[in-house]
């Protein structure tokens, strides 16, 4: 066992992938670590920013290529970010998060020996093709599947982990996944499917720490108003009674998408995105041009977007898109 001391914000690094149609989510990822108080540095492996974007982040992260191996979806550069640091604790952060709580807590018991993630939303996914697939050392059991948008671990204990994880993904990264229409097959949740399956069988059971899923709400608890944002200034959320540490946006379409534009945006994820991407007091403030119209405070643009989401409700919604007017 690492011996447990606290740890230092420059022992720590923070990771993430990125590109052109991620820029929003970004931005507010990098921004609220900073309105959190989170004062670990971040790495950008850029699948594809534009050079504007690259220059609203100048001074911000550190930006770095990413590897010249040709994958079917930048999700499994990270087993490359995660690699490519001598930082001791290293977390990998999705670009479509929002940091609403401090990170020390999970940094502190990573550097106890333990891999801190959360429940995916498909918790039993589990599968007897993994051994060979991946061609696994040791037979497989079952536990929670967990999501890999969110790790945090101790890569002095886990140096080996991180180079078998990447080992195993290499012959599977030219396959499809989720996102080019391959729904359930054993690997088509691509990287977090291999990681899975390491820690279901060459990981000793008990080593994988779950956390709260009030901590850490996912989209589905977002949608249901089951997140509570209390402090937009501050950041603070909470799910029940707990505080929120953070939101994650799993699937898309993202709230900056177009396909996005008429689904409900009244929700804790999309206002506390629309304030980290165009509030004064943001490090990185998007130009207002940059930002959809459907995410705007003003109040032209939130009459264009009621207008775009009724013609998009159908006769069947029009009554319930009428309530909700007159209830505001």
């Amino acid at each position: 066992m690492v011996e447990s001391r606290a740890v230092r914000p420059e022992e720590v690094r923070i990771f993430t992938v990125c590109d052109s149609g991620f820029f929003l989510g970004l931005v507010g990822l990098i921004n609220s670590l900073r309105l959190s108080g989170n004062p670990y540095p971040l790495t950008v492996l850029d699948a594809g920013l534009t050079a504007e974007q690259r220059s609203l982040l100048e001074g911000h992260c550190t930006i770095a290529p990413v590897p010249d191996r040709p994958v079917a979806n930048p999700t499994y550069y990270k087993v490359f970010a995660l690699d490519s640091s001598r930082a001791a604790v290293r977390l990998f952060v999705d670009s479509d998060i929002i940091v609403t709580g401090s990170l020390a807590p999970v940094v502190e018991l990573a550097r106890q020996g333990k891999i801190l993630a959360y429940v995916d939303p498909d918790p039993v996914r589990w599968f007897p093709e993994w051994r060979e697939a991946y061609g696994l050392r040791r037979p497989l059991r079952r536990q929670p599947y967990i999501n890999a948008g969110f790790l945090v671990f101790d890569a002095v204990r886990w140096e080996w982990l991180l180079r078998r994880w990447r080992e195993i993904c290499e012959p599977v990264m030219h396959l499809p996944g989720v996102y080019e229409g391959v729904r359930n097959s054993p690997t088509s949740q691509m990287e977090q499917d291999a990681l899975n399956a390491l820690l279901m069988s060459e990981v000793d059971d008990g080593v994988v720490q779950t956390l709260s899923p009030e901590e850490a709400p996912m989209q589905q608890d977002v949608i249901r108003n089951e997140v509570r944002v209390v402090d937009p200034v501050r950041l603070i959320a909470y799910r029940g009674t707990t505080p929120v540490r953070i939101l994650h946006w799993t699937w898309r379409p993202k709230p900056w998408d177009l396909s996005g534009r008429i689904t409900n945006q009244d929700h804790a994820y999309a206002r506390l995105l629309a304030r980290l991407c165009l509030s004064e007091d943001v490090a990185i403030r998007v130009p207002t041009a940059h930002v959809p119209y459907w995410m705007r405070f003003d109040l032209a643009s939130q009459v264009r977007t009621r207008v775009r989401r009724w013609a998009g409700l159908g006769v069947r919604g029009t009554e319930r898109f009428v309530r909700g007017l007159l209830r505001r």
